[in-house]
């Protein structure tokens, strides 16, 4: 017996539908705030250079601290691109999902790979 579904009555669960909504939207909120708390201080160390007009170097004689705190401010906004995918794994469910099971799938791929190679070892060594 098939389900037919009346014209004009909802397929799917509003409720659900609902929900989804709001979970995405907090995950692009997440996502969206961490990357404004990674890349501020860059924003900031260039505000900082152009009012003080002073290059990198001068900031260095003024003081290591602040050389440092600028550096760092550079090299993580340049690295966002490595943090993206940590980002994605730690707020998206769905992300997290599929890379456990292509993880797994790695995983007992090369466990099987390494049995193989162990009984053909092992059977090379009884001949």
């Amino acid at each position: 017996m098939r389900c037919y579904t009346r014209p004009g009555e909802c397929v799917t669960d509003p409720d659900a539908d609902s929900l989804k909504k709001k979970k995405l939207i907090r995950t692009l909120i997440s996502i969206t705030t961490t990357y404004i708390f990674i890349s501020w201080p860059y924003f900031a160390t260039n505000i900082g250079i152009a009012l003080t007009r002073r290059p990198i170097r001068q900031i260095r004689q003024l003081g290591v601290v602040y050389y440092l705190l600028a550096l760092f401010s550079f090299s993580t906004t340049t690295n966002i691109s490595t943090l993206n995918p940590f980002l994605y794994l730690k707020f998206d469910h769905a992300i997290r999902l599929k890379a456990k099971l292509h993880l797994s799938a790695v995983y007992n791929a090369a466990k099987s790979h390494i049995m193989a190679a162990d009984d053909s070892e092992s059977n090379l060594r009884t001949n």
